[in-house]
């Protein structure tokens, strides 16, 4: 059980907060959300947040305790080229924590991926990687490469929303899977602290999703008890694989208004010519509360099946499909789903994240 526990905390370090144990634990407790705000005022940990070309960038790393950390270094790439490495410098310490700084200039054009390296004497080199809102750590640097923050020079990737009525979803899957979802492991994930905090005046959540209380409640818009996923082929390939096991999330919608049809994919791709055996994890994040598929549950939960092989199209599960409710407040919330191992030991694919809004 100890390893299972350390397996999904290393996938999932934000949703599981104090469950990892202590070999896990020795990670440094470093944070880089690039969109938060340096204490108290800012700048933002990315600063600028969507820089223009040829200008100087500066990145900012927070950790806990103080004086944790000792030395790091910020890695980045260009268009895909090969990983540059540059040292991150002492910035201050604010609010009980140490912040560290790498900066470089970026070209006047390009695609940048980057994630962070941290080293303190008393714990395992921590590397930090993830998205706009989010930060994750690993003891893994290929994990943190094949995982990095990344920006477009010149674009700021602001949404715009969408009339009603004018997406075509795509077509609902109608042939089942033959196995059935495990029992949830019976377990309370704690709030993470890695992700920025909801604002004062933080909407109500869309009546889809488990109220903002200590028991999750079912809206009327879903049925209380977890329908087993339905598979089937998806019209669409990947053009370029980069993994033999992947994941990708699929939404209706990028901004949910009342009334739409909000549906939500799972497009799994196996590249080999075996069935493989796997857990599918799929869970919603709202405002740093998490709920696992298919349980919709803050106890962790996941689906076991046996993927076969997909060569052109891949298999695509209904992970949720209902008519959405009009609120009366907008919001944001995000999906996240990978494929872990049967003894769950080990991350098979990689980690998607689809974030979505309501108005």
């Amino acid at each position: 059980m100890r390893g299972k526990i350390w397996i999904i905390g290393l996938l999932f370090l934000p949703v599981l907060g104090d469950l990892v144990p202590v070999d896990a634990q020795d990670l440094i407790d470093a944070v880089h959300v690039p969109a938060q705000l340096v204490p108290p005022t800012g700048p933002t940990m990315r600063d600028p947040l969507y820089p223009g070309g040829s200008l100087p960038v500066d990145f900012y790393l927070g950790v806990q305790p103080v004086g944790a950390m000792d030395a790091g270094d910020l890695h980045y790439r260009v268009d895909g080229g090969a990983w540059l490495s540059i040292p991150m410098v002492f910035f201050a310490t604010i609010e009980e924590a140490d912040y560290w700084v790498g900066s470089f200039t970026v070209p006047s054009v390009g695609y940048v991926e980057y994630y962070l390296e941290a080293r303190g004497p008393e714990y395992l080199t921590t590397y930090v990687y993830g998205e706009d809102n989010h930060s994750f750590t690993t003891g893994d640097e290929p994990v943190a490469q094949g995982n990095p923050f990344e920006f477009t020079i010149g674009v700021s990737p602001t949404p715009t929303p969408t009339a009603p009525g004018t997406e075509t979803p795509l077509p609902t899957p109608t042939t089942p899977p033959s196995t059935t979802p495990t029992a949830p492991v019976t377990m309370t994930p704690m709030p993470p602290t890695t992700t920025p905090a909801a604002p004062t005046d933080t909407p109500a959540a869309p009546t889809m999703t488990p109220g903002m209380t200590d028991t999750p409640q079912h809206s009327t818009a879903t049925p209380t008890v977890p329908v087993p996923p339905t598979e089937t082929a998806t019209p669409s390939a990947s053009p370029t694989p980069a993994f033999e096991y992947e994941v990708d999330l699929v939404l209706s919608h990028e901004v949910f208004y009342g009334g739409e049809q909000f549906t939500l994919w799972d497009l799994l791709w196996n590249r080999t010519e075996t069935v493989l055996d796997m857990n599918l994890f799929v869970i919603l994040e709202v405002y740093g509360m998490y709920w696992f598929w298919p349980e919709w549950s803050e106890g962790i939960s996941y689906y076991s099946t046996g993927l076969n092989p997909t060569s052109t199209t891949p298999a695509t599960y209904v992970i949720l499909d209902f008519p959405w409710t009009d609120v009366q407040s907008s919001g944001y919330a995000s999906f996240l789903s990978a494929m872990i191992s049967p003894d769950l030991t080990e991350m098979l694919s990689n980690l998607d994240v689809e974030h979505f809004e309501w108005y």
